[in-house]
């Protein structure tokens, strides 16, 4: 016997409001993360990627921009670009503008690009059918996860390029599927700036627009494609994939072209094509995958509830049978950036701010198909499963912070960018 409407409605109801509660209880705890060691310095994990990205963003304070800007850190001459500065270059205006010490600023910055990533991301699974609530949930998730919750106070570009490639694939399938010509412009705006920003982390993005530009192709037996049909095609797959394809090479090649006049960068292994793919012996090796994937457990808390999380998801879709397809893309998704660059990935552990959000989707998705199913068991389960995640990044994150954070602090007087040299991980 089914529920009366109204039933229905006030159940519906209810469930909006207690995710709405949720988040804003995950929001909440969020920000009380980030001021956790706020006043630091940057000398903590990675110490030298963030003091090397300091050093750029305080040179940009009270210049006027350039394309070659300046990070003097292997002599003259100074500018050995690696990206483009716009998250250096808002982190400056905003130490200047509010007299705010540079490490804070770029905390700052860094964490509202964090939570502003719930935006795109909420339209994203509205696009594939996710009821509002469901969606909320799922945003709760990603808002207690520990290891974004310490990388997104770093003083790193990750939440501002995922930022960028989030809105642009967001504008990409929005705009495709509503006919929206002002959501496609903006996808090409968006899908520039990615690209310039940081392109490791814009390529599977740019891969997904393009094929979602021709996903009714993407069958079997391939379907007939008409010569108009074509001609349709190219400019929308041109305009959304290879204009801001175009622009990143020819941001990467002028950003090589002046790596290339300083002797130290050029002959640096780090700036080097297999320093970003890795070797081929590198792909295939156990060891090196086994590094890679042991970190996924980080996302959601401690080693044995991060471990438990995925596993029960995986069988919660198997047996709910539903956002199966949903789940294995996003499991390729997180696959595919170790798979091409597999050595920024094995050294640099924060190199899954890219794709480890793909692997907070995937519990998303498991959640969202025990709460849709008609059985009142399943759905049980699925508020479970939400509780124990909550519970599992609540009190995973202060043990992962500890660890992570540098067995020292200087002084405050002692701006972190001047420590560069010093600046190690910690062992």
């Amino acid at each position: 016997m089914s529920s009366p409407p109204h039933s229905i409605e006030r159940q519906s109801n209810s469930v909006t409001w207690i995710a709405a509660l949720l988040l804003l209880g995950c929001l909440a705890h969020a920000v009380w993360a980030f001021s956790i060691g706020w006043n630091n310095t940057i000398n903590d994990h990675h110490s030298f990627r963030q003091s090397q990205t300091a050093i750029t963003a305080y040179y940009l304070k009270d210049k006027p921009f350039k394309l070659a800007y300046e990070t003097p850190v292997l002599g003259k001459p100074w500018s050995v670009p690696l990206e483009m500065p716009f998250y250096q270059l808002a982190a400056a205006r905003l130490s200047s503008a509010g007299n705010i010490p540079l490490d804070q600023a770029g905390r700052g910055v860094a964490a509202a690009c964090y939570l502003l990533i719930l935006i795109p991301v909420y339209f994203l699974l509205r696009e594939f059918r996710v009821s509002c609530p469901h969606a909320l949930l799922v945003l709760c998730i990603l808002l207690v996860s520990p290891f974004y919750l310490f990388w997104s106070r770093a003083f790193l570009i990750e939440s501002s390029v995922l930022l960028l490639c989030f809105c642009y694939l967001t504008c990409v399938i929005s705009g495709i599927n509503r006919k929206s010509r002002l959501l496609l412009a903006l996808a090409l705006v968006f899908g520039i700036a990615a690209g310039l920003a940081k392109v490791t982390t814009w390529l599977p993005f740019l891969l997904i627009g393009s094929l979602w530009a021709v996903r009714d192709w993407i069958r079997w037996p391939l379907p007939k494609i008409s010569g108009g049909d074509l001609c349709k095609r190219l400019p929308l797959i041109m305009t959304l994939s290879g204009i801001p394809f175009l622009s990143a090479l020819a941001g990467v090649k002028y950003m090589d072209f002046h790596k290339k006049l300083n002797p130290l960068a050029l002959n640096s292994p780090a700036f080097s094509t297999s320093w970003n793919f890795g070797t081929y012996e590198q792909k295939l090796s156990p060891a090196v995958w086994t590094q890679i994937l042991s970190r996924a457990y980080t996302l959601f808390g401690l080693p044995l509830q991060g471990w438990l999380i995925l596993a029960a998801s995986v069988t919660a879709v198997m047996v709910t049978k539903k956002r199966r397809g949903e789940v294995c893309v996003m499991l390729a998704l997180y696959l595919i950036y170790p798979v091409i660059f597999t050595n920024l990935h094995f050294i640099h552990d924060y190199y899954m701010y890219a794709n480890g959000l793909f692997l907070v989707a995937l519990v998303g998705f498991a959640l969202i198909a025990l709460l849709e199913t008609d059985v009142v068991r399943s759905r049980v389960c699925g508020w479970i499963l939400l509780a124990f995640v909550l519970f599992s990044g609540l009190s995973g994150y202060t043990s992962l912070y500890i660890r992570w954070t540098n067995c020292f602090n200087r002084p405050k007087s002692q701006d972190s960018i001047f420590l560069f040299c010093n600046a190690g991980s910690c062992r």
